[in-house]
């Protein structure tokens, strides 16, 4: 980053990360339910967290927290509505926005209905709390 002044220049250098967040988003994914009485339609939406300590030097990365989780968001829809869903992009969109509401809420609450229903991450509360330190030390 460079910033000017009237009489000189600084260049000021942003230090490296102490830990870095890596989110991936996986493939979202639609199930589709037919049954006699209506249409279902199911969005996937899946990520995996993962928080590391930065290496320095010869240090690699250690891992602090990884865990993934996973939002499914139906749709029931009567027949006879004979209704033809032409974009699905809405669904996977608010199922995703609900996971990561969801994840952020649990870094903190940790559930365990929640926790239960969403992941099978072992030791999922324990790297919760693990990445709530992480947070808390980094304000």
């Amino acid at each position: 980053m460079i910033a000017r002044f009237s009489d000189t220049n600084f260049d000021i250098k942003i230090p490296p990360p102490d830990f870095a967040i890596d989110i991936l988003i996986r493939e979202f994914k639609k199930t589709y339910i037919d049954n006699n009485v209506y249409d279902g339609y199911i969005y996937g939406a899946f990520v995996t967290l993962k928080v590391v300590r930065a290496g320095f030097g010869d240090v690699k990365d250690e891992v602090k927290a990884e865990f993934k989780f996973a939002n499914k968001f139906e749709i029931q829809v009567p027949k006879s509505y004979k209704l033809k869903i032409e974009d699905d992009w809405p669904s996977w969109m608010g199922s995703q926005k609900k996971l990561f509401q969801n994840v952020s809420e649990q870094i903190s609450i940790r559930d365990e209905q929640f926790l239960s229903d969403k992941t099978n991450t072992p030791n999922v509360k324990d790297q919760l709390k693990n990445f709530e330190d992480i947070i808390n030390k980094c304000r």
